[in-house]
């Protein structure tokens, strides 16, 4: 691997942290708006919202994830 490929993986690393910590904050905050709406209606629409982020957050760790683990993975599979 390349030095370059190496500030690609260091990157992607930094990147994957700031959506594990964006998915930290989120849940807290999530859960105190589902708690301050007193309707049935709005507690429905915060936990609907509170569901699109969590997705939201883990499909771009998923993406996150996949682009840091992709190079290791291949050269394990050309290894062998």
């Amino acid at each position: 691997m390349s030095d370059q490929d190496d500030e690609s993986v260091a990157v992607w690393r930094v990147s994957t942290a700031r959506v594990v910590l964006l998915g930290i904050m989120v849940l807290p905050l999530s859960v105190l708006l589902v708690d301050l709406v007193f309707s049935e209606s709005g507690q429905a629409a915060a936990t609907v919202g509170f569901v699109l982020v969590e997705a939201l957050v883990l499909y771009v760790g998923y993406g996150a994830l996949a682009r840091v683990a992709s190079p290791a993975a291949r050269e394990i599979l050309v290894r062998t």
